[in-house]
């Protein structure tokens, strides 16, 4: 690491120099004929090994020093909403991070959260859809606290293309679903129902990574959690959980529509030594349904913690 070998190098480096130093020193300076006085030399060496350590404790402090002013903590929460038709009157409650009884990254979702929206790179395609407009609470339900995502119409358009190929390069082209022969792999469908919603918030402190549960913002519901492998990532801190977890959602549409609810919060800590290095925590909840829908559904839940490097 390059802070270690700084560390290690400039203090090994001025020990080494100043003994030569006072070895020359004595040497040249001493009458002709004397003896080379060893009980001097020692006494010099014995300075230099004190003014090393010294110099050795200073830059430590001073590493330190510039790994904690180094290190930022920041919470994460992302919802997507995925519709491949249009729905109408639609309502969701996702799961929403809370802590204690309060939840700062909903109320900051609601103040300031803005949606990214998919579009398909297709040629004949308006790549600027009519926005959609969404509202957000959190609310209180039977399930515990949600975040409600609401709008009268989420209107979504199918595009149907085929690959172009022209000279080294290529692109998609729009055709009308008349033309569309889903056995032909140079024709596709994409569509831009497909919505991210993000907010962060920075911390004010190292945020606990290694056991959140009860401290940090994690979804309410849990239903059934287990404990899982990690993929083989299992260590001291890095444990694994799988639960049932709930997403309510109410909206008419076609019977083929299928749409995908996911919520997702993390927490992490970021330093730099030698490189950027950290840990964290995150928790997911997903679900798929098809055809309108009023009611609970349960998604399936997964929480990582303890994931990363941390120091002693």
């Amino acid at each position: 690491m390059i802070w270690l070998s700084i560390l290690v190098g400039l203090p090994a480096g001025f020990v080494a120099g100043t003994a030569v130093a006072v070895l020359l020193h004595h040497m040249l300076t001493r009458p002709p004929g004397d003896r080379v006085g060893w009980r001097t030399v020692g006494i010099g060496a014995v300075v230099v090994v004190l003014v090393f350590g010294l110099v050795l404790a200073g830059l430590s402090v001073l590493g330190e020093q510039r790994i904690g002013e180094s290190t930022t903590s920041t919470y994460e929460y992302r919802v997507g909403i995925s519709a491949d038709g249009t729905l109408e009157d639609a309502t969701f409650y996702v799961p929403v991070p809370v802590e204690g009884n309060s939840s700062r990254l909903g109320e900051e979702f609601v103040r300031t959260v803005e949606y990214s929206r998919y579009t398909p790179p297709v040629r004949g395609y308006d790549g600027d859809p009519a926005p959609v407009n969404f509202t957000y609470a959190v609310v209180s339900t039977a399930e515990g606290p949600m975040l409600s995502i609401t709008a009268d119409r989420i209107a979504v358009e199918t595009v149907y293309y085929r690959n172009v190929e022209q000279g080294d390069t290529g692109y998609y082209e729009r055709i009308s679903p008349e033309e569309y022969d889903p056995g032909n792999p140079e024709m596709g469908v994409q569509n831009d129902g497909s919505f991210e919603f993000t907010v962060t918030l920075g911390a004010n402190e190292t945020i606990d990574t290694a056991t959140p549960i009860g401290d940090e913002p994690l979804f309410p519901t849990r239903y059934n959690r287990t404990e899982v492998d990690c993929f083989g990532r299992s260590t001291e801190t890095n444990h694994c959980y799988e639960y049932d977890g709930r997403v309510y959602a109410d909206y008419d549409t076609d019977d083929d529509t299928v749409v995908s609810v996911s919520a997702e919060v993390s927490g992490r800590n970021e330093w730099f030594a030698g490189g950027w290095r950290g840990n964290e925590y995150r928790e997911w909840s997903r679900v798929q349904f098809a055809g309108p829908q009023s009611g609970w559904q349960v998604t399936d839940g997964e929480l990582e913690v303890g994931r990363g490097v941390y120091r002693d």
